[in-house]
């Protein structure tokens, strides 16, 4: 008879025994759980663990026949955020969907202004959501600035621009102020430069601050913090070639402090930035060197303290960071792993020391753009073209911070291990991998 070990990790073995273990038709093992106290099976242990592959609590999609992509989500207590645009017969229209902590959709607003729009980054604030991006006026791109209350009404909305194309692409709200990264190329010098510009809370613009070269430079993302505000985008001006990695320093008044490059030949940019004090932490792509999904950490003063790449030889991508305790996450797309390019999460420590990479998607081309955590949880959110109404659909990944669902036994439930898989009350739990660490109790079949 052929046997495998299946390996349970406990926090505590004395208290649990395998009391019986069972074959039926050498396709199933049954495992019951005696214990004298309830079983806490959950993030901080791993018990049957996944590698490469991310089991969500849930994953939602959003769409029509069209292209509807979320570019930023932000979680609160009342419920997850999203933006984006919806892309239909050459035309755009800006996003803005509200859904329950069980990904149920609450509401949603769209808006396209006198022709497209598209929504880019957002941030929940003091009940109200906070949104940039970039809308048509008289032929021309202009950044937007909106905010909109958790019911989905619109409170206030602002523009800026010139006579050229200028796009919002960062937002932050620190301090009772509202800072929006990106680039103009109606201001500054000859082709496109980073833009910052500081709003009070009624969505009045209290200045603009610009910094370029004589080739394209923009941002991609804003960072605001007691030490600063930071903004991560590229350059074409500076650096070695092509487009670089730039990350910039301001003081809070918007004066220039400090500018970072890292790249080679090939064209590299930071997609993402985000801060826990005293460190930044950047998310983007390099194509001068493989792997290529890329981040870097740097201190408040733009010192580099490590740069980590991922990936293989395929189109890898990262989009977005988020910092929980001493770990932070990166996200976005792989095109080394999987198919047609998948959403991928990493964990790292602090130190930059890979703790475990995961990916999740189907046959087509699936991408995370933003992250966010809340409650120890992780969100993605992007697009599929795997799943949903065609073409491109919206998308929302809820995950525990260990990139799986968790759970929890207690005394006298019945595990069923079928097809490679582990069942619980009937409800299958995770693919079956044998834990590498901790105290373990088996059972064979």
């Amino acid at each position: 008879m052929f046997h495998k070990q299946i390996y349970i990790t406990l926090p505590n073995i004395e208290n649990m025994k395998l009391i019986s273990t069972g074959l039926v038709a050498g396709l199933l093992a049954f495992v019951m759980v005696s214990s004298t106290l309830p079983l806490s099976l959950g993030d901080d242990t791993p018990i049957f663990s996944s590698p490469g592959t991310i089991r969500p609590y849930w994953s939602v999609t959003w769409g029509g026949e069209g292209d509807e992509i979320i570019n930023d989500i932000g979680v609160a207590e009342d419920g997850v955020y999203v933006c984006g645009v919806i892309i239909s017969s050459n035309a755009k229209k800006a996003f803005l969907l509200k859904y329950n902590d069980n990904g149920k959709l609450q509401w949603n607003t769209t808006w396209s202004g006198n022709g497209n729009a598209e929504a880019e980054a957002l941030q929940i604030y003091e009940g109200n959501v906070y949104i940039a991006g970039t809308t048509e006026a008289n032929g021309n791109e202009d950044v937007f600035i909106a905010c909109y209350d958790g019911e989905g009404n619109s409170q206030w909305f602002t523009t800026w621009g010139g006579s050229s194309d200028d796009e919002g692409k960062g937002i932050a709200v620190y301090d009772d102020k509202i800072f929006v990264g990106g680039s103009t190329r109606s201001f500054g010098s000859l082709g496109s430069d980073v833009v910052l510009i500081k709003l009070n809370m009624d969505g009045d613009i209290a200045w603009h601050k610009i910094w370029g070269g004589s080739k394209d430079d923009g941002g991609n993302d804003v960072a605001v913090t007691p030490d600063g505000i930071f903004i991560a985008g590229y350059t074409s001006s500076y650096g070695s070639g092509g487009k670089d990695v730039l990350v910039l320093g301001f003081n809070d008044k918007g004066e220039f402090q400090w500018m970072k490059t890292w790249g080679g030949e090939s064209d590299d940019e930071m997609m993402g930035i985000i801060y826990s004090r005293p460190y930044l932490y950047t998310a983007g792509v390099t194509s001068s060197y493989t792997p290529h999904a890329l981040s870097i950490k740097y201190d408040s003063t733009g010192n580099m303290l490590f740069e980590r790449r991922w990936g293989e030889e395929g189109e890898d991508e990262a989009t977005d960071a988020a910092i929980y305790e001493d770990t932070f996450y990166l996200t976005g797309i792989t095109k080394s792993y999987g198919k047609g390019g998948d959403v991928f999460l990493l964990k790292y420590d602090s130190d930059g020391m890979l703790s475990w990479s995961k990916i999740w998607g189907g046959k087509e081309e699936d991408k995370a753009n933003a992250i966010a955590i809340y409650d120890k949880r992780i969100y993605m959110a992007g697009y599929t073209s795997s799943y949903g109404n065609g073409g491109k659909d919206a998308l929302i990944i809820k995950c525990g911070l260990e990139g799986r669902r968790s759970f929890s036994l207690t005394s006298g439930e019945l595990l069923i291990f079928r097809n490679n898989a582990l069942y619980l009350g009937g409800r299958e739990i995770i693919p079956l991998i044998p834990a590498s660490s901790g105290e373990t109790g088996f059972a064979s079949y």
